[in-house]
């Protein structure tokens, strides 16, 4: 069997590059993992989603549409999103739910394109030990530009 002998000054070096790796891969990640929002909308209180879609205006012109069917929005069953848009260019569409005073864990949801400003998917939200919880679905628009933030809460019961 081969020993080799590292000195003490070797080990150092090794572990000050390593961590210096581990530093820019960290920052690296959270970019991707937690994109750079370039402008978030704040959420319309009249937007209503049981009795249907809900639309937003955006700043510089164009709109966005959201919505949940079945408009019960029961939990644990699964819960198909729309998102139309209109006036923006949109690369892709992502929809992130959560508790507005509980954390609820992370709650993704992809929107694969379906036509000309159209984005369909699903997902489906946890129950809460709670009899009503408040939910914010924050949907996400990948523009050119960067990253538009439109929220939508709304109320599940058990």
């Amino acid at each position: 069997m081969l020993m080799v002998k590292i000195s003490s000054r070797w080990v150092f070096m090794i572990v000050l590059v390593s961590s210096f790796l581990l530093v820019i891969a960290g920052h690296w990640l959270s970019g991707r993992l937690q994109p750079e929002i370039l402008l978030e909308l704040p959420h319309d209180p009249a937007c209503d989603l049981r009795l249907g879609s809900c639309t937003s205006n955006l700043p510089e012109g164009g709109k966005v549409t959201f919505g949940i069917e079945p408009r019960t929005l029961p939990v644990l069953k699964p819960l198909a999103l729309s998102v139309s848009v209109e006036g923006v260019i949109t690369r892709r569409v992502e929809a992130n739910f959560n508790g507005v005073d509980m954390n609820m864990g992370l709650n993704h949801a992809e929107l694969p394109a379906a036509g000309e400003g159209k984005f369909n998917g699903t997902i489906t939200i946890p129950v809460c030990i709670r009899d009503s919880m408040e939910w914010e679905a924050k949907v996400l628009l990948h523009t050119p530009n960067g990253i538009i933030a439109v929220p939508y809460r709304f109320w599940t019961g058990k």
